[in-house]
């Protein structure tokens, strides 16, 4: 395959209360490989065993028979201090509780892992600070946690994960105390840091919306692996690793309700009605699955990234038959899509180059795009105005939309509300094509 994976399990088996009338076995010959680089969901209902097999992988479980390898070395034969030396720079773990000591300030908190180390306070400090400061918390730094909301506490535990920089974080349900907005923005942050920094993530979750963000899935029911399914290749050195063909969405709900058969209906079905309004949703809409437009997002992740060969990819793909992989679209409404995907990122690239006229720039590709009806100077510099706003960050989409659907005597611009829409979500497309960490 040319590159070795990271953590090799190999026929794991783990057993509570041995020989013990209470005796119960919680994973069962268990095999399976993850990558550098992977980001990967054990997923099944609760109790199933995937904390389980998440904290045997720490190595906090004992009563095991069968190997596990983590970046070739096979953990039961570590000695006590190497196995503390594994904890401590090659894993970070995110729990569901967080874990904050509420005694503490939040910044001493996130330094905590790194008092035994033999970096200063100074460098302690700057370091826990640079790593608030990323995921929008450096504001909370020396307050109680226990001052801050959910999804900022969660902030903080994630902070604390990295602080030594581990090449693999373990997160245990990380955002099932959350809301639905903090869980989105969590399970974002755990994407940004494998794209990014090429982080190896392990997320444990019993919630199928979550389920086309890794690159493979492994389903697990009464302690054993029933499947695994890749929504796309993790590509390591110009070399793929591949797993097999996605899953359909109508063989995917059906794997989910297998494993989800031994609950309740009412409970299972609560849990997977997410999964099937985001599909019978797309369906209506776009007529594509979550794994189709995943691939989509795929391939225009990689135009923005510069890569000019993904243009030719995105091409044969909406064009391919579906036997071959693709999606089987008319060779017009093909080459149409490519083409405006294409459009786009070349409009951000001419807008970012001219730096003088960037307002102008944005403004007359807005007017012309859209066909919008700016009558008038005062009209004009007002729009001008209010791209700037929103450039600089000083309200939301939704504020710039409000303000273009405003009458121009109250502040706004006066247009159709349908074309205020367009307009605000094209900008918001252009900003962030044009993203580089700066806004």
């Amino acid at each position: 395959m040319g590159f070795e994976p990271i953590i090799k399990i190999k026929d794991l088996s783990v057993t509570y209360f041995p020989g013990k009338p209470n005796e119960k076995q919680a994973l069962k010959d268990i095999n399976l490989e993850i990558y550098p680089g992977e980001f990967v969901i054990f997923f099944g209902p609760s109790g199933c065993g995937k904390s389980t097999l998440l904290y045997t992988i720490f190595g906090l479980e004992t009563n095991i028979k069968g190997e596990i390898w983590v970046d070739g070395k096979e953990i039961s034969r570590m000695k006590p201090k190497e196995t503390e030396k594994l904890h401590q720079k090659k894993f970070g773990m995110i729990f569901q509780a967080y874990y904050l000591i509420n005694s503490l300030s939040v910044i001493k908190n996130v330094i905590l892992p790194q008092m035994s180390g033999s970096s200063s306070e100074k460098e302690r400090k700057e370091k826990a600070l640079g790593l608030l400061r990323k995921f929008g918390v450096e504001k909370e730094a020396y307050k109680l946690p226990n001052e801050l909301s959910g999804g900022q506490q969660q902030r903080v535990a994630i902070s604390r994960s990295l602080i030594n920089d581990p090449d693999i974080l373990l997160a245990d349900e990380p955002v099932g105390n959350l809301d639905s907005k903090a869980s989105s923005d969590v399970i974002g942050l755990l994407k940004e840091l494998n794209e990014s920094q090429r982080k190896t993530i392990i997320l444990v979750t019993h919630d199928p919306s979550h389920l086309n963000i890794p690159h493979r899935v492994f389903y697990i029911k009464d302690g054993e692996l029933v499947k695994i399914r890749e929504n796309r290749k993790l590509e390591v050195k110009g070399k793929k690793l591949s797993s097999g063909p996605d899953l359909p969405a109508s063989k995917e709900l059906t794997l989910l309700e297998e494993s989800y058969s031994d609950m309740a209906s009412d409970a299972a079905g609560a849990l997977l009605e997410p999964f099937k309004a985001r599909e019978l949703i797309l369906e209506i809409l776009s007529g594509l699955s979550s794994a189709e437009l995943k691939q989509l997002e795929d391939y225009a992740s990689r135009r923005l990234a510069g890569d000019k060969a993904a243009a030719k990819e995105l091409l044969r793909y909406l064009d391919d038959n579906p036997e071959d992989g693709g999606l089987g679209l008319d060779r017009r409404r093909a080459k149409e899509i490519a083409e405006q995907l294409e459009e786009a990122i070349s409009q951000a690239e001419n807008i970012s180059r001219a730096e003088p006229t960037r307002l102008e720039k944005i403004g007359n590709y807005l007017i012309a795009e859209l066909g919008l009806k700016i009558k008038g100077q005062a009209a004009e510099t007002r729009f001008l105005e209010l791209i700037a706003q929103r450039l600089g960050q000083k309200f939301s989409q939704k504020d710039l939309r409000q303000a273009l659907d405003k009458p121009l005597k109250d502040g706004g611009l006066g247009l159709d509300s349908r074309l205020a829409r367009k307009a605000a979500r094209r900008l918001e497309l252009i900003i962030l094509s044009q993203y580089k960490g700066n806004f």
